[in-house]
C-alpha cells in the first residue's frame, strides 16, 4: 500500500471536502479507493476530514484488503471525535473477525482494540482473547487470561512468543497481581521455544526469563548455556537481551571471553546501532571492565564516524585505559587533537587529562603530550589544555611546576572563562614561584568588571593568595580588587566573597592564611559512570531506552515502563490535561543570560532537561473570592498589627514614631469608599470626553478596538511578539479549543546595545524580523500559510485601529528620533516583507488587554484584566453603546451591540481620591514624572521600596533606629537603594528576623542592627505593603461597581465573572493577594462578591497578544458578515 504519489497530497480544487464526498459515494470502485487515499493524505498533513466519517465508513465492506486497511486507519484516527457513528462499523468488524483470511481477522481485532470507544468493548469478547488492557475485570470473568497462560505451553513457538508478550504487558499493567509467574517448568518451555522464534519473539522470551529467580548456580549456568548461542545472532537487540542474563558471579569470568566478540561485532553496524551498542557497552564495562580489557583498539575513532559515536568511543576508551595501553591511547588522542571538529578536539584534550588523573605512572607522559599541543598555538587546543593541566596540578600538587612559565606565555591566547579561570588559579596557587605573578594578575584586573563571574571569583581568590604570600608588594592590589568587587559589581556572589575576604584579612590575617592557603586534598578521578544502585537497574534493562539514556525508564516515560499503549496514554494525560508549571527560576535565569534562549519549549513534567516536544498545554487556576478570603477581617488586621506586640520592648520614642507612621499609612473604610467611587466617576467622565478634545480627565479610558469575547472553543495557530525593554519574546500559540486548551512555544531574544539608538528605526525592525525568522525556523513553521501575529509593545503608541497605531514615545533607553509618528504596524510589515516572512500583524494591544484575554480564553467569564508590577494598569469590558463619540467615528468598524475592552490607564488616578502623606510627596518630588501617576507611586513595585527607604531615613534621623545612616558604607541615603523585593523578605520573616537582618546589614550596609531595629523595619514594610494592597483592592472595587451599575458582565441575579491579575508584585508578594481580596469583600456587596473569582495569570502578555490576533480575525469576519 502506497500513498507516496504526489497527486494524493496536492489539489487545486475549491470545496475539496465536497469533491471527496462525491468521490467516496461514486459507483466506481477505483474512484472510491482514490478518494479514500486522498482523505488519508489530508489526514496525514493535518487537515480535518472528520466530517467525511459516514462516507468513509460506507467503504468498509470491501474485499480489497488495501482499501480496508485505509478505512481502518481512518477509523482509528477519528473514532474519538465520532463515537456515536463508530457503532455503525461493529457488524463489519464482527464479520471480519470471523473471516477465513488471518490477515483480515487480525486487522479487524487490532482496529477494534485501538478504537477505545466504550461501546466497542462488548463486541471484543467473542473475537478477542486479549482484552486485559481495555477491561481487566471482563478479561478475568471470561477466563481469557487463563487461556493465554495455557498458550505458553503451545507447540508453536510463535504462539508461545506472542503469549509471553501479552502476559508481560498484563503483568506491567497490574504489577500487584503478578499474573504471569515463571517457574522451572515454564522457563524450560520458554527456552525450548527460543531457538525457533522470530528475533522479536526471542527478545520477548529473554526479557521474561530475566524475571525468573533461579534455584541455584547450577540452574543459572544451564540457562546461560542455552542463552549463549543468542550472542551470535545477527540482530543486535537479541545480543544485548542475551548479555543481560549473564550475571551469576560464580562463573562470570569464564563467560567474559564469550561476551567480547559479539560486543565487538556490534561496532560494525550502522552508526545509529553503534551508538546504542556503545551506550550499553559503557554500562557493561562499568560493571565488568575485564570483558573488553584487551580490545581498546576496536574503539579507536574512524574518520567517518559521526560526532555522537566518536564521543561515546572516547568515554569507553577512558574506561578501558590502563598502564599497559596508555601509550597507545595517548598517541591516538594526540591525533584526534588535530581534527577539524572543535568539540571533538576539546573532548580529546580533556581525555588526555583524565588519563593523567586516572593513571599515576602515565601523568608525566600526558603532560608532555599536552605541552606539545600547547606549542601548536591553536587557541581552543591551548585553552582546553590549560583547563586539564589545572586538574592535573590539583591531583599531583607541587610535582609539575616547571611547566608554569610555558602556560603563562599563552596568556594572550585565552578568551574563554574556564581557561582564564584555570590559569588564574594556577597563578594564585603557585604565586611564590612565579616572579611576575602580580603583573599577570594585573593584566586580568584591567577588565575585571567586564569579566565572566567565574573569572572574577578566581581573580578574587588568586589576588588574596598572592597578598598572603607576598604581602608587602601586593597590598594595593588586593585593596583595589576588593574595593571594586564590593562597590562596582552587580553580582551578589562576587560582592559576598569579597566581603568575606575583606573581613577575614582585616580581623585576623593568620586565620585568613589558614583558610585560604590550607593544604587541599588531591582530587580523585572523574566519576566515569552512574551510581552503583542505578547501574544494577540499567543492567537489567540492557537493550531498552533506559540503557541508552542511562536513566530509569520511569524518569522519561510517565506511567508504566513499557508498552506503546501505556506511552500513548501517559502522553495524552500529560499533554492535554496537565497544568503548565513555570520553569524553575534557575533555568529561567540561565536561559535569559543567553543571546537566544528557548524559554518554554521544554517538558517541565519530565525530570530531564532534554526537550521532548515543542508543544506544551496550559491551564490557569482561579479561585472564588469567597474561598480566597478565608482570613477574616480580624485575622487580616492581626497580621498587619502583628509586630505591634513584638515592639513592646521598644522605647517610648520608638513606639510614638511607629504610631505616627501607622497613622499616615492606615486607611479608613470611608477613604477607601471615596477612592472606589472616584474611580467609577473618572471612568464615566473619561468615556464621555469627545476624542477630538484633549482629555483632561485623569483616567484616559482608551478603546482597544478588541470587541467581543473569546469562548475557549476557538482553534488556530497564531504568532505573538512582545517587546519589553531590550527583551524580545516571539511565541507561537496553538489554540486547541475544548474549553480553553492551548499550547505555547516561546523563545527569548535580546536587542544588542548598538541597536538601541540610531537614525533609522528600520535597522531595529530588521533585527526583530530576523528574530521572528529564526523562531519560525526553530519551530518548523509552514511556508505555505500566512501567520496572523499580535504584538504587545513596551512603548507608547496612539492606537487608531486594531492594527493601526503611531509611535508617541520610545522608552527604556531607545532613541530613534525619526520613529516618532510612524505607523508601527507598517514598519513591521515592511521589515517582514523584506525578509520574505509570511507574517501579517493583525492586531496590537497593551499589557492589561493581553492579561484580560489570556485569562478569558480559558475562563470566558473574565471581564477585567489587571497588570500590577513595576507599573499598573487595568482593562475591562464595556458596552460599545457607552462609548459615545468613539462609536460615531467608528460606526462601520465595530458592531454596535458588542462589548469592547477599554484600557483605563489607571496609573494616573487623581490624587484627590488618594490618601497621600508627606512620604508620597517626597517620592513624587524626586521622581522624573512629578505631579502625575500618584496611584502608581503609592502601589507599585517601582516605588514601594523607595517609600520604605524614605520612612527608614526619617526614623533614623529621629534616632528611632540604632544604626548610623550617615556612615559612608550605608546605602539608605541613596534613592531607590531599598528594593521592593526586600519588602517580601522582611514581611515574611519570622522569629529572629534573620532575613531582615541580611537585608539591612548586607544589602543596605547599615552595620550591625538590633532586634528592635528589625522589628521596626518589618512593621514599616507591612504598613506600606498593606496600604498598597487595599488601594489596589478599592480601585478594582470601583471598576466592578461601575460594571454592575451598567449591567456589564455581572448581573446580581445572574452568573458572576472573573478578574485576571498578572505582575511580579502581585504574584511574588505573598500577602498582597489576600489583602486585595479582603478589601474587595469589604467594599462590594456580599451578593456580588460571592460571584467574583480572581485568577493570577502567567505568560499573560505574550499569550494575550496571540489571542488578540485571533480576536482580530474574529472581528474582521463579523464585520465582513455585516
Amino acid at each position: 500500500m502506497s500513498l507516496s504519489r504526489p497527486k494524493f497530497f496536492t489539489t487545486n480544487k475549491r470545496g475539496e471536502n465536497y469533491e471527496l464526498k462525491s468521490e467516496l459515494n461514486s459507483e466506481y470502485r477505483h474512484h472510491r479507493k482514490d478518494a479514500v487515499k486522498k482523505v488519508i493524505a489530508n489526514m496525514t498533513v493535518g487537515k480535518d476530514v472528520s466530517g467525511l466519517f459516514p462516507d468513509v465508513l460506507k467503504n468498509m465492506q470491501t474485499e480489497d484488503l488495501e482499501l480496508k486497511k485505509l478505512v481502518y486507519l481512518y477509523l482509528m484516527n477519528y473514532a474519538k471525535t465520532q463515537p456515536e457513528l463508530v457503532i455503525l462499523a461493529v457488524n463489519t468488524f464482527v464479520k471480519d473477525s470471523d473471516d477465513p483470511n488471518p490477515l483480515i481477522r487480525a486487522l479487524a481485532i487490532r482496529t477494534m482494540g485501538c478504537l477505545r470507544v466504550d461501546k466497542i468493548i462488548d463486541y471484543l469478547t467473542e473475537p478477542l482473547p486479549k482484552l486485559y488492557d481495555l477491561n481487566p475485570e471482563l478479561a478475568m470473568e471470561q477466563d481469557f487470561v487463563n487461556s493465554v497462560l495455557e498458550m505458553v505451553a503451545d507447540v508453536n513457538p510463535m504462539v508461545v512468543a506472542n503469549a509471553v508478550i501479552a502476559l508481560t504487558d498484563i503483568n506491567e499493567a497490574t504489577p500487584d497481581k503478578n499474573i504471569f509467574e515463571i517457574d522451572t517448568n515454564t522457563s524450560n518451555k520458554l527456552l525450548h521455544a527460543l531457538n525457533e522464534c522470530t528475533e522479536w519473539g526471542q527478545i520477548a522470551i529473554l526479557t521474561a526469563i530475566g524475571d525468573y529467580k533461579v534455584s541455584g548456580p547450577k540452574e543459572a549456568e544451564s540457562i546461560c548455556d542455552r542463552v549463549m548461542p543468542r550472542l551470535q545472532h545477527a540482530n543486535g537487540a537479541v545480543v544485548l537481551s542475551a548479555i543481560k542474563h549473564i550475571k551469576e558471579e560464580s562463573f562470570i569470568k569464564s563467560m567474559c571471553r564469550k561476551m567480547a566478540p559479539p560486543l565487538v561485532t556490534l561496532l560494525s553496524s550502522p552508526p545509529e546501532v553503534q551508538y546504542i551498542a556503545l551506550r550499553n557497552i559503557s554500562l557493561i564495562l562499568q560493571k565488568r571492565p575485564e570483558v573488553l580489557s584487551n580490545e581498546i583498539r576496536v574503539f579507536f575513532c574512524k574518520y567517518n564516524d559521526p560526532p555522537y559515536v566518536k564521543l561515546e568511543k572516547l568515554e569507553i576508551m577512558i574506561k578501558l585505559c590502563n598502564d599497559r595501553n596508555v601509550d597507545q591511547l595517548l598517541s591516538e588522542l594526540k591525533e584526534y587533537a588535530n581534527e577539524v571538529d572543535v568539540d571533538f578536539v576539546r573532548k580529546s584534550v580533556h581525555a588526555i587529562g583524565r588519563c593523567a588523573i586516572k593513571i599515576d605512572e602515565a601523568a608525566e607522559r600526558c603532560i608532555n603530550v599536552l605541552l606539545d599541543l600547547i606549542n601548536t598555538g591553536v587557541s581552543y587546543v591551548v585553552q582546553e589544555a590549560i583547563v586539564v593541566i589545572k586538574d592535573i596540578f590539583r591531583k599531583y600538587p607541587h610535582k609539575y611546576e616547571g611547566i608554569i612559565p610555558t602556560l603563562c606565555e599563552n596568556l594572550e591566547a585565552l578568551d574563554e572563562p574556564e581557561a582564564k579561570g584555570s590559569l588564574i588559579w594556577i597563578i594564585g596557587e603557585y604565586a611564590e614561584r612565579i616572579d611576575n605573578a602580580d603583573d599577570l594578575i594585573n593584566i586580568f584586573l584591567e577588565n575585571f568588571k567586564e569579566e565572566n563571574p567565574q573569572v572574577q571569583l578566581q581573580l578574587l581568590t588568586a589576588t588574596v593568595k598572592l597578598f598572603l604570600k607576598k604581602p608587602n608588594e601586593n597590598q594595593d592590589l588586593v585593596q583595589r580588587i576588593l574595593q571594586t568587587a564590593t562597590t562596582e559589581c552587580d553580582n551578589a556572589d562576587i560582592r559576598d566573597r569579597a566581603y568575606v575576604y575583606w573581613r577575614l584579612l582585616s580581623t585576623d590575617p593568620q586565620a585568613a592564611k589558614a583558610v585560604v592557603l590550607s593544604e587541599k586534598p588531591p582530587i580523585a578521578g572523574e566519576n566515569d559512570g552512574v551510581s552503583p544502585a542505578l547501574l544494577e537497574t540499567l543492567l537489567y534493562d540492557i537493550g531498552t531506552l533506559a540503557s541508552v539514556y542511562h536513566k530509569p525508564a520511569e524518569t522519561f516515560i510517565a506511567g508504566k515502563k513499557f508498552g506503546a499503549d501505556n506511552v500513548n496514554k501517559s502522553m495524552t494525560e500529560h499533554t492535554e490535561d496537565d497544568d503548565i508549571n513555570a520553569p524553575p527560576p534557575q533555568i529561567q535565569a540561565a536561559i535569559k543570560n543567553n543571546d537566544i534562549g528557548n524559554l518554554l519549549d521544554l517538558d517541565w513534567d519530565a525530570p530531564t532537561e532534554t526537550p521532548t516536544s515543542p508543544i506544551m498545554d496550559q491551564q490557569q487556576n482561579q479561585a472564588s473570592l469567597s474561598d480566597l478570603l478565608s482570613i477574616g477581617n480580624s485575622e487580616a488586621q492581626a497580621k498587619v498589627s502583628s509586630s505591634t506586640q513584638q515592639l513592646k520592648n521598644s522605647s517610648l520614642n520608638q513606639q510614638k514614631a511607629i504610631e505616627e507612621i501607622e497613622g499616615l499609612f492606615q486607611i479608613s473604610d470611608d477613604k477607601l469608599d471615596i477612592l472606589m467611587r472616584g474611580v467609577g466617576k473618572e471612568m464615566r467622565n473619561g468615556l464621555n470626553v469627545p476624542e477630538t478634545e484633549e482629555k483632561q480627565n485623569d483616567l484616559k479610558m482608551i478603546p482597544s478596538f478588541v470587541a467581543g469575547y473569546p469562548t475557549g472553543n476557538e482553534k488556530g495557530t497564531y504568532l505573538a511578539l512582545e517587546i519589553s525593554g531590550v527583551d524580545i519574546y516571539v511565541c507561537q500559540v496553538r489554540l486547541k479549543g475544548e474549553g480553553g486548551k492551548l499550547a505555547i512555544n516561546q523563545y527569548q531574544y535580546k536587542i544588542p546595545d548598538h541597536l538601541t539608538a540610531g537614525d533609522n528605526m528600520s535597522t531595529l525592525v530588521d533585527y526583530i524580523a530576523d528574530c521572528v525568522a529564526d523562531f519560525q525556523h526553530r519551530v518548523g513553521s509552514s511556508q505555505e500559510m500566512v501567520y496572523a501575529m499580535g504584538i504587545s509593545l513596551g512603548f507608547a503608541v496612539s492606537q487608531t485601529g486594531l492594527d493601526k497605531g503611531y509611535i508617541v514615545a520610545l522608552e527604556h533607553g531607545f532613541e530613534y528620533p525619526n520613529a516618532i509618528g510612524s505607523d508601527i504596524v507598517d514598519l513591521f510589515h515592511k521589515g517582514f516583507q523584506a525578509k520574505g516572512l509570511a507574517v501579517k500583524v493583525v492586531a496590537m494591544a497593551n499589557d492589561s488587554v493581553c492579561t484580560l484575554l489570556a485569562h478569558a480564553y480559558q475562563h470566558p467569564s473574565t471581564r477585567i484584566g489587571i497588570v500590577h508590577s513595576a507599573g499598573t494598569n487595568c482593562a475591562y469590558y464595556d458596552k460599545v453603546s457607552n462609548l459615545g463619540n468613539f462609536l460615531s467615528q467608528h460606526k462601520d468598524d465595530i458592531p454596535h451591540h458588542s462589548d469592547m475592552i477599554i484600557n483605563t490607564e489607571w496609573c494616573n488616578i487623581s490624587s484627590k481620591y488618594l490618601p497621600g502623606n508627606k512620604f508620597d510627596e517626597m517620592v513624587d518630588i524626586e521622581s522624573n514624572n512629578k505631579g502625575i501617576h500618584a496611584f502608581e507611586k503609592m502601589t507599585t513595585g517601582m516605588y514601594l521600596g523607595e517609600l520604605v527607604r524614605l520612612i527608614l531615613v526619617y526614623l533614623a534621623d529621629m534616632k528611632v533606629l540604632s544604626f548610623d545612616i550617615d556612615d559612608e558604607e550605608c546605602l539608605l541615603r541613596i534613592p531607590y537603594q531599598f528594593d521592593t523585593s526586600y519588602m517580601y523578605v522582611c514581611e515574611a520573616d519570622e522569629d529572629l528576623l534573620e532575613g531582615t537582618r541580611v537585608v539591612l546589614e548586607e544589602m543596605c550596609r547599615t552595620g550591625e542592627t538590633t532586634p528592635i531595629d528589625r522589628e521596626i523595619v518589618k512593621k514599616v514594610c507591612e504598613l506600606v505593603g498593606h496600604r498598597a494592597a487595599v488601594l489596589l483592592g478599592a480601585s478594582i472595587a470601583g471598576v466592578v461597581e461601575y460594571m454592575v451599575a451598567y449591567g456589564i458582565g455581572l448581573d446580581p441575579e445572574g452568573d458572576g465573572f472573573a478578574i485576571s491579575i498578572s505582575g511580579e508584585v502581585y504574584k511574588d508578594y505573598s500577602s498582597f493577594h489576600p489583602r486585595v481580596c479582603e478589601t474587595l469583600k469589604t467594599l462590594i456587596p456580599d451578593e456580588v462578591a460571592a460571584k467574583l473569582s480572581v485568577g493570577i495569570v502567567k505568560h499573560s502578555r505574550i499569550v494575550g497578544a496571540a489571542i488578540v490576533a485571533m480576536m482580530a480575525e474574529k472581528i474582521n469576519h463579523n464585520i465582513d458578515m455585516l
